[in-house]
């Protein structure tokens, strides 16, 4: 699991920009920026069980955000290598588990 103070520019931005800094989802609503990020890498679809663990985990023992703040986002890192299984993970994790899924190259591991 990593953390990252991404404001949605450069590295690892999906490319879902509608211009003025904010990204829209499928459904055309606006994201607000957000400055921080937390993020895991699935590399099959073996690991799904527990991506969902840990994200349920992680989303039970986060720190209040103060108000006026943005909690930050949870992303799942989905490698290029899951095939025909994209589908079914991508339906399993969001938006119950993670706020977004990004597909990446495989990295070996």
């Amino acid at each position: 699991m990593a953390t990252s103070n991404n404001d949605g520019a450069g590295a690892g931005h999906d490319g879902n920009d509608s211009g003025g800094g904010k990204r829209k989802n499928p459904c055309g609503a606006p994201f607000p920026p957000r400055p921080k990020a937390i993020a895991t890498f699935l590399s099959s679809d073996d690991f799904l069980p527990g991506c969902q663990t840990l994200l349920h985990s992680l989303k039970m023992h986060l720190a209040p955000t103060p108000d006026g703040r943005y909690p930050p986002e949870i992303l799942v890192l989905l490698s290029s290598r899951v095939g025909n299984a994209e589908t079914k993970i991508i339906d399993r994790l969001h938006p119950i588990f993670c706020d977004r899924v990004v597909r990446v190259n495989h990295i070996p591991i």
